[in-house]
């Protein structure tokens, strides 16, 4: 009796062993296969538990040489600033040089690193403009299914509707009323951006074609063109408006986006409006490689990457430097996330083309 009541519960912590690993694996597969709709935020990020983050081996002889990391922007863009404290407080056995290859609203700095082999001695900086956009403007050589994207290197930036102190617009109500109103009204932005999308985007869905747009080099000359009354509002990332609204040059009144801005967790956002699908523009930095790279090194690029990006002292940097904090991605969800993003840029700019 006593052989037969071991065998009884040497059986049950077997079969209880086997349902909770089909019970695991279940919530795994449940959450790499969620729609693109539901894609990761900053607010809501990729599970911890991603077998991205199993430990993985240093590939045997890499790096033998410099590795070459290219910011398709000048230095002190947007996208090279986080760049720079990444590598300073990374150790992949090697120096990092960062290559600054502009122009072309960042397409010649990604045709650069397109163009190189595929051996892991090349990542990229990948942003809005040269990966989401252009490819639907211009013709590129190149598509996001020729890189891995890998790490999510900075918090998402969220565009943000700025007016001058003395505006009329005093809220999201003000601004959502002129929208679908009939009186011509200005707006700035920067030109073929994510802020640019995003609010023609808005006006697609309603139906609104009483805005003359005014386009500026960047988030600095829209807020001048709030200050001086040249534009009825404008368009630019929160961090920008935060560091305007603090200053006392302007104010900010709703987020164009389907979440809040953590930097400003009062204001509305515009989707709690009405409109859909608001949350592919938000202005996002990531590193990515050449997609023929070997398997083994870019497993172990993301574990290294991953460990600097989620570190306290590289988390403290973006959060004192107005980048906002960045929970973890799993190559998967980042790689889902861009391409629902990439095709809604590419939904409104054909409408743009046609005149809708």
């Amino acid at each position: 009796m006593r052989k037969l009541f071991a065998l009884l519960m040497v059986l049950a912590i077997v079969l209880s062993i086997t349902a909770c690993g089909k019970s695991s694996q279940e919530s795994i597969q449940d959450s790499s296969t969620a729609p693109a709709s539901q894609a990761p935020t900053s607010q809501t990020p990729a599970s911890s538990e991603d077998d991205d983050t199993a430990a993985v081996t240093k590939p045997e002889g890499y790096p033998s040489g410099n590795i070459s990391y290219i910011v398709p922007a000048a230095a002190g863009a947007p996208i090279d600033i986080p760049v720079r404290a990444m590598v300073d407080m990374m150790d992949l056995g090697a120096n990092i040089v960062i290559e600054n290859i502009a122009g072309a609203a960042q397409t010649i700095g990604t045709l650069e690193a397109f163009t190189r082999k595929g051996d892991g001695y090349t990542l990229l900086s990948g942003a809005n403009a040269g990966m989401l956009i252009q490819p639907h403007l211009n013709e590129v050589a190149y598509t996001l299914d020729d890189f891995r994207h890998i790490a999510m290197t900075a918090g998402l930036n969220y565009d943000t509707i700025i007016v001058h102190p003395d505006s009329p617009l005093q809220n999201a109500d003000d601004f959502m009323e002129l929208l679908r109103g009939t009186d011509r009204f200005t707006w700035g932005a920067p030109a073929a951006s994510h802020a640019y999308l995003a609010v023609s985007y808005a006006f697609q869905q309603l139906g609104s074609e009483n805005g003359a747009f005014i386009s500026y080099g960047n988030g600095a000359e829209s807020i001048a063109a709030v200050m001086g009354k040249a534009v009825d509002f404008a368009v630019v990332d929160d961090p920008d408006a935060f560091n305007g609204v603090k200053a006392g040059n302007v104010r900010a009144i709703v987020i164009m986006a389907d979440e809040k801005s953590p930097l400003f967790p009062d204001l509305p956002f515009i989707e709690e409006y009405g409109l859909e699908n608001m949350g592919s523009f938000k202005a996002l930095k990531w590193l990515c490689i050449k997609a023929d790279t070997p398997d083994e090194i870019v497993e172990w690029l993301k574990q290294e990457v991953n460990a600097v990006i989620q570190s306290d002292e590289y988390q403290q940097y973006l959060e004192t430097s107005g980048l906002g904090r960045v929970e973890y991605w799993s190559e998967e969800q980042l790689t889902e996330f861009l391409k629902q993003s990439s095709a809604t840029c590419a939904e409104v700019i054909e409408k743009l083309d046609s005149g809708g």
